[in-house]
């Protein structure tokens, strides 16, 4: 019932019909709207916020000190810094982390293009992941808004 009630208060749901607490209790029937960017905005953290010890370290990820551990890092960061910002560039990439990049161009734009839906282009300073839909966006591109 808390989480419901959370929930709610953050606006991420709205109660559509029937009884919220109902629900929560004995499983009676309820039908909630789903703020869908609102829900998208609560922090996900690798680390547990009762183990961070401070909100700067929430985003603290630990991987295994190894070769794969390195890849990992840098696969990450590669697919993090398009999915959020999306433009990546190679000049702000360490060394290790544009050779992940390169080498795994196929991997990187599959699953952009398959699993997020984006259109990737590659220029010479960088990457950046383009969305033809703008569902990713909350803002329009200045071509988009001359149609």
């Amino acid at each position: 019932m808390d989480a419901l009630r959370l929930l709610v208060e953050l606006g991420i749901l709205r109660l559509r019909d029937g009884d919220a607490d109902r629900y929560a209790q004995t499983g009676g029937d309820a039908l909630f709207d789903v703020h869908e960017r609102v829900l998208s905005h609560l922090v996900s953290s690798p680390v547990p916020p009762a183990f961070a010890g401070s909100p700067w370290r929430l985003l603290d990820e630990a991987y295994p000190e190894t070769d794969e551990g390195e890849r990992q890092r840098h696969r990450q960061l590669a697919f993090r810094r398009l999915l959020d910002d999306p433009v990546l560039y190679f000049e702000d990439l360490d060394p290790a982390a544009f050779q992940w990049v390169d080498h795994s161009r196929a991997l990187l734009y599959r699953a952009l293009e398959d699993d997020a839906g984006f259109t990737v282009e590659r220029r010479e300073e960088g990457l950046a992941a383009v969305d033809p839909s703008g569902i990713s966006s909350d803002t329009r591109s200045p071509t988009e808004d001359r149609r």
